[in-house]
């Protein structure tokens, strides 16, 4: 329940900073605290050098904001009115090219969430199996993977359509863990170890010029509705 920050320099004095995941939710008339369990952690420094991206056990998310010589705090909470997962949040991204706009994967769905929004945008279908990982494509904007515990990997092309699967591809016959794409490359682990690479077809890594803007465009109208 707690994010820490460390200085590599001085590692022996222990974490700089300290953040409690506690939150407060109505029971009746009256308020419970609770701890909530960090699971994914993630903060991309153009997007805002004090923002950080927590994923929880619960299935929320939380934004903190670390200002200098000022406590920790939580400023964003998204899920927890509605549109959380069941379960934990396995992966947290924002999109490399759209910073604004971040993914979660949990349970059997990715969702596409605003940091100016408490609710997700948009959501994949369920799948049939549990998923365990997800990233985005680092050179296209509208393609992200997803990793299941039944051994395939989902790649879904939000530039072309949003409501099914691009491709699906057998990858092992143990569960999936851990999915990250570089390039004309994917690297997948397994929960026996085992890491394989994918090398990628043309056009699931090379972006036309007109992507981007398309992407922000369906973004912004998915937001507004």
């Amino acid at each position: 329940g707690r994010v820490l920050w460390w200085d590599y320099r001085n590692l022996e004095a222990g974490p700089t900073d300290e953040l409690i995941l506690n939150e407060s939710f109505p029971q009746g008339d009256d308020k419970i605290e609770k701890i909530l369990g960090g699971t994914r952690l993630e903060y991309n420094a153009e997007a805002g050098p004090l923002k950080y991206l927590i994923g929880t056990e619960q299935g929320y998310v939380l934004q903190a904001n670390k200002r200098p010589g000022r406590p920790v705090e939580v400023n964003q909470r998204f899920g927890l009115e509605t549109g959380k997962h069941h379960g934990p949040v396995y992966a947290i991204q924002r999109n490399p090219g759209i910073n604004k706009y971040f993914m979660t994967v949990g349970d059997w769905t990715a969702k596409i969430w605003s940091e100016e929004l408490k609710t997700p945008i948009m959501q994949t279908r369920y799948h049939n199996s549990y998923l365990t990982h997800g990233c985005w494509s680092p050179t296209r904007s509208g393609l992200f993977y997803l990793a299941r515990m039944d051994g395939f990997i989902d790649i879904w092309d939000y530039y072309y359509r949003q409501n099914e699967v691009a491709y699906s591809h057998k990858v092992s016959d143990s569960p999936l863990t851990y999915i990250s794409a570089h390039n004309q490359y994917c690297a997948i682990g397994d929960s026996e170890g085992t890491v394989t690479m994918m090398q990628l077809c043309d056009s699931l890594y090379k972006a036309n010029k007109v992507e981007k803007d398309a992407m922000i465009a369906i973004f912004e109208r998915e937001s507004r509705r």
